[in-house]
């Protein structure tokens, strides 16, 4: 068809073209969203046509719209072109992104858990360390236990790593001091080829191995902290995104660094009940706790795995995006707003459409969601070193975290574990019994010896210090006078009885190192207690924490009985058998082995040693002394036993000179001596070598004119003069449990009960009764409590109405003169049971404050003390029944009701942990022993078959006397028949309490209806 009209014909030649490329362009125009920066672009491209339509239906010049229709055609060949390019470019990008997801050995080129993927360099770098080291055995024999032992540190948590080991090499003490002191074993040679070479000792070798693989290791490990600042340094100051792709759960916007913690439930199981005579050291409720135990733990670790499974990230968090790829993007966003009209000009409305589906699918996922392959599973490492392997794929696999489990657990492999751990347990335990038998064995046998060595008995050093500071009381009171001169006279008179103690004590200690030919190694074994009651307490120690070990490891056991198959995977029995696994990994480290018994039974053998040793000390000192002239020892220990002098034990080593020294101001008349005109009293004992210690008339005053006082008849002034005496008998005996100390077990060896006096004769100047010296009444009160401390008697008794008593303390001289009264910080509610005690040179009381049932004042627990004046609550009690505080031995004790038991509670006197005790009683506590333990009131009820409800101070024990009904207070020295006498006969008196002053003098207090205190004088 042709026209004539060639201006048409090129018309509809252009609308034809038009019409041709419209589906194409419709394709490529359809705008996502009909923005305004995107309708602006359509309005621009379609300029031309809307121009020439315009101009033509106007009548505008036809060759304008020729050219116009000329440029649409020639635009619409550029934006196909341009479309053919972003295919091609989309198709390019695609094929980018599997690249950097699976472009490394099938994994992402950017790194998804840096941590893992460093800690692979590592198993790797230590995997080709032990291949290289591991099996010459010839040219690096130390290499495979080295090898081994690089293997089970790495897989080991830093608990494990950390711990003190050392003394796991030997503990034999006989090896390692033959190490120490045979040199014939090499001599020199052999001695500098093993120490001056590191590689041909184990030691050496394993500093040279650990060198050199740390050089290699290094780098591979960061923490928290320097991970994140190599990520923000890797990311141009971007941190990479995360999420957890195994827990759906997980809210990954939670900071990683911020993260909520399990709170497990409080334990409530019942408090541990200990019986007296009880050898075990187990609860007598141990059965109550396992099963209590078996339902606590289980159920924690279930709730524990619930909790994970709603906020744990095993694994840890992904990255999915490194920081730098986040990073350039944001800045170009920022940087250059100019591109963004650029993109769209070249990109076109439809690809813009299609880069905003792409790009929101990797803001939600990043770059590993825009691949379309998947990466292949790790290769399987099997790798190993004799059965030991690291648990992980080769070199920078960058494996993921689910690419297999932390720890496999096989059940029947599991079961056999715990079974083993208990029987291994089991055994560890018996053993820990059997060094307890052996070394409750051994202080005994330490006992024998010491007495058969001539001298004074263990801790008679501190027996002598205590009986200079009773002596030298007098002293340190005028040293603090305010008249100089009489300050300086004490303090002189203390120095020179610290110096004469001093000398005594050292002259002591080396009469007994030169009295038998062995005496030295004996003395060694004497003081070797010490490490016995070391060895003792960690022992105590393992012992505990094996049994707790032992109830978990019963409890997993019994768990583990209801598998019977191995759990389906993801199962809730999976869940629990992780939990339990978990649970028997915290207690591997306790859990018993064949190594940790061969230890054990190495100390059994120790310890049988050792007494073996003593056993034949014993039985040579014995023949030694006899050599020596010595009777046999006194086995009730007070040095009885005559020497080869005739003298005894006790005169040889203490009686004779402690007043047979040289006279030095102001110690210049003996004890018992006369000062003669011609000169000091000379005994018939005397050492050049030692000053005198017990003297009379002891001037420790200020020198007064001696003018003014003949003028004023010696009344006006003088010098103060005291008496220097100590005690012999206190210096030389030490009691059962000076031997026994902190070693548990029950005391199998007991003290000849004897009167000091002796049973057959009454002793010249002792009268029966004893003398009363001096007795006091003060009025209507209850529970007195005497003792003395600082040359005094003090006496605490409760007295005055019910809701509105006191709390007195009382103090007098030895011989109750000068009576003294302060009262006591009190609610004045409730009965106090007050008690009094000494230690650390400071008075004490315990009491109790307070009545529940008055329902004015709570019951609570008090401890005065003189020093300060200060009363220390020690908290609130309920139902802690009568008498419940006892004091003494560095002591104090109480009773409170707990779940309707009433327990006894224990602490030091001047702080520190509570200790329970067990159960207790309404009747409440009489006194505690030196071992710490409590004696009950109504154990000492019936403690004497002559009274009731007995008190004891030292030698002496006062009880009620019933026979007849209400006849005062009956007592007896020594628990002999002999010394027996009454207080207040035919009177009314109940619980007595009694108190010794460490030389000559009791005093005795009792009540009902008042309050009387004697002083006696056997």
């Amino acid at each position: 068809m042709t026209f004539k009209n060639h201006k048409i014909q090129k018309i509809i030649s252009s609308l034809i073209v038009v019409l041709m490329f419209a589906p194409a362009l419709l394709f490529f125009s359809v705008p996502k969203e009909a923005d305004a920066f995107w309708g602006g672009f359509i309005i621009d491209f379609f300029a031309p046509g809307i121009a020439g339509s315009t101009a033509a239906g106007a009548g505008a010049n036809v060759t304008t719209v020729a050219l116009s229709y000329k440029q649409l055609a020639k635009e619409i060949g550029k934006e196909i072109l341009r479309n053919i390019a972003k295919r091609a470019l989309q198709a390019m990008t695609k094929s980018t992104l599997n690249w950097i997801n699976s472009g490394f050995h099938g994994a992402p080129l950017f790194l998804e858990n840096p941590q893992s993927f460093f800690k692979d360099i590592a198993k790797y770098e230590v995997k080709t360390f032990v291949d290289e080291i591991g099996y010459n055995t010839v040219g690096m024999p130390f290499g495979k236990d080295f090898a081994l032992g690089t293997i089970y540190l790495y897989k080991q948590q830093f608990q494990e790593n950390t711990r003190y080991s050392l003394s796991n090499i030997t503990q034999d003490e006989g090896y390692l001091r033959s190490f120490r002191n045979d040199f014939s074993v090499g001599g020199w040679e052999g001695f500098l080829l093993n120490t001056q070479y590191p590689q041909n000792n184990p030691i050496g070798f394993s500093l040279l191995a650990t060198d050199e693989l740390a050089r290699r290791v290094a780098g591979t490990e960061q923490n928290a902290a320097q991970t994140t600042s190599t990520k923000l340094q890797q990311g141009l100051g971007f941190l990479s995104p995360q999420t957890c792709p195994s827990n759906t759960r997980y809210d990954n916007l939670r900071s990683a660094f911020n993260q909520p913690t399990y709170k497990p439930s409080t334990w409530e199981g019942p408090d541990p009940i200990y019986s007296e005579g009880n050898e075990s050291g187990q609860p007598s409720n141990q059965a109550e706790i396992d099963a209590y135990n078996n339902i606590y733990y289980v159920k924690e670790e279930v709730a524990k795995t619930a909790w994970e499974a709603e906020n744990g990230c095993p694994g840890g968090l992904v990255d999915t995006t490194p920081g730098s790829v986040v990073g350039s993007q944001a800045t170009n966003a920022l940087s250059s707003p100019t591109r963004n009209n650029e993109l769209a000009t070249a990109m076109g409305n439809s690809i813009s459409a299609i880069l905003d589906t792409l790009i929101n699918h990797f803001m939600n996922k990043g770059l590993n969601a825009l691949a379309t392959t998947t990466n292949p599973p790790p290769p399987v490492d099997d790798w190993d070193y004799f059965g030991n392997t690291l648990g992980t794929a080769g070199y920078s696999s960058n494996t993921s975290w689910s690419s297999g489990p932390d720890e496999v657990i096989i059940l029947s492999e599991f079961k056999k574990d715990v079974d083993d751990g208990i029987a291994n347990t089991i055994e560890e335990i018996g053993l820990m019994n059997d060094i307890g038998k052996m070394l409750n064995n051994i202080w005994p046998k330490v006992r024998e010896l010491d007495q058969c060595l001539p001298g004074p008995d263990i801790g008679w050093e501190d027996r002598l210090s205590a009986e200079k500071s009773r002596n030298s009381i007098k002293f340190s009171q005028k040293s603090s006078d305010e008249d100089p001169k009489v300050a300086a006279a004490g303090r002189l008179a203390d120095n020179e009885l610290q110096y004469a103690v001093n000398l005594f004590k050292d002259w002591i200690q080396n009469k007994i190192l030169l009295t038998l030919p062995n005496s030295v190694n004996y003395l060694e074994a004497v003081n070797g207690l010490e490490s016995i009651y070391q060895k003792s307490d960690e022992l105590t120690n393992s012992k505990r924490i094996k049994t707790q070990t032992l109830a978990r490891l019963k409890s997993i056991q019994m768990a583990l009985g209801s598998f019977t198959v191995e759990p389906a995977s993801g199962s809730t029995e999976e869940k629990t058998l992780i939990a339990l696994k978990k649970q028997y990994n915290a207690t591997r480290d306790s859990t018993s082995n064949t190594f940790s018994i061969e230890d054990t039974r190495k100390e059994l053998n120790i310890a049988t040693e050792q007494y073996d040793g003593l056993v034949a000390m014993t039985s040579r000192c014995e023949t030694e002394r006899k050599n020596a002239g010595w009777n046999p020892a006194d086995t009730k220990g007070r040095g009885e036993s005559k020497g080869p002098n005739g003298n005894t034990e006790k005169e040889e080593f203490c009686s004779l000179p402690v007043v047979g020294g040289e006279p030095h101001d102001p110690f210049l008349t003996p004890f018992g001596g006369l000062k003669l005109s011609s000169g000091p009293y000379v005994p018939t004992y005397v050492n050049q070598n030692l000053p005198l210690v017990n003297a009379v008339n002891v001037e420790y005053g200020d020198e007064r004119n001696i003018a003014l006082s003949i003028l004023c008849f010696g009344f006006c002034g003088g010098v103060d003069k005291a008496d220097i005496s100590v005690n012999c008998d206190v210096v030389y005996k030490a009691s059962i449990l000076d031997y026994k100390g902190s070693i548990p077990g029950v005391t199998t060896v007991t003290e000849a009960v004897s009167s000091r006096f002796g049973t057959t004769s009454t002793p010249p100047g002792l009268t029966i009764p004893p003398t009363t010296v001096a007795t006091v009444d003060l009025g209507v009160g209850t529970f007195p409590d005497p003792v003395y401390y600082n040359g005094k008697i003090y006496v605490a008794v409760q007295q005055g109405l019910a809701l509105n008593s006191q709390l007195n303390l009382y103090s007098f001289n030895t011989d109750l003169s000068n009576q003294q009264v302060v009262q006591i910080p009190f609610s004045g509610v409730g009965l106090a049971f007050q008690r009094l005690a000494v230690f650390n040179n400071t008075l004490w009381m315990i009491f109790r404050d307070g009545e529940n049932s008055a329902g004015v004042i709570p019951e609570s627990i008090r401890l005065w003390r003189s020093d300060t004046g200060a009363v220390e609550n020690l908290g609130y009690v309920w139902g802690s029944g009568n008498d419940p505080v006892a004091i003494g031995n560095g002591y104090i004790a109480w009773q409170e009701q707990q779940a309707g038991v009433i327990k006894i509670l224990r602490r030091s006197i001047t702080g520190g942990a509570i200790t329970n005790l067990g159960p207790g009683a309404p009747t409440g506590l009489s006194r505690i022993m030196p071992n710490g333990s409590v004696v009950l009131i109504d154990t000492d009820r019936l403690a004497v078959p002559w009274g009731s409800r007995a008190w004891f101070a030292t030698s002496l024990v006062v009880a009620e006397d019933y026979t007849p009904t209400d006849n005062g207070i009956v007592g007896r020295f020594n628990n002999d028949s002999v010394t027996e006498f009454n207080l207040w006969p035919g009177q009314l008196a109940h619980t007595p309490h009694a108190a010794f002053d460490g030389s000559i003098n009791y005093v005795v207090a009792t009540w009902n209806p008042t309050v009387r205190v004697a002083v006696l004088v056997p």
